[in-house]
């Protein structure tokens, strides 16, 4: 986990806000970011953390890799900060069920909140 989170403080930007979001989730606010440069940044992070060496205690070689979901007030007008956080999670979700490894946007067509 610290690997992961190292790799995501490291490619945001100082503005953005990085926190551990549950177990092993993670979340990064992006204020004032279109939803295509979130998707840049969220493709980054994926290729370095699946480039990335990680060691288990044991000393083996770890390969990881993440699934991200995307939600951004560009595609959803949300009510809530709740319902933002939903979008994402709904997108994320999708991420994991599709194959894992991928970079999903929440879309309010294919999804209902």
């Amino acid at each position: 986990l610290k690997g992961v989170a190292g790799i995501i403080k490291d490619n945001s930007r100082g503005k953005d806000t990085v926190a551990r979001y549950g177990g092993e989730e993670f979340c990064v606010v992006m204020p004032g970011t279109k939803r295509d440069n979130a998707l840049v940044h969220g493709e980054r992070i994926r290729n370095k953390v699946k480039q990335a060496k990680f060691t288990a205690p044991n000393g083996e070689a770890v390969s990881i890799t993440i699934s991200i979901g995307i939600a951004s007030t560009e595609d959803h007008a949300p009510e809530s900060h709740l319902d933002l956080i939903h979008a994402a999670d709904t997108a994320l979700y999708r991420s994991k069920q599709s194959g894992r490894d991928k970079v999903i946007v929440f879309d309010k067509k294919a999804n209902r909140l």
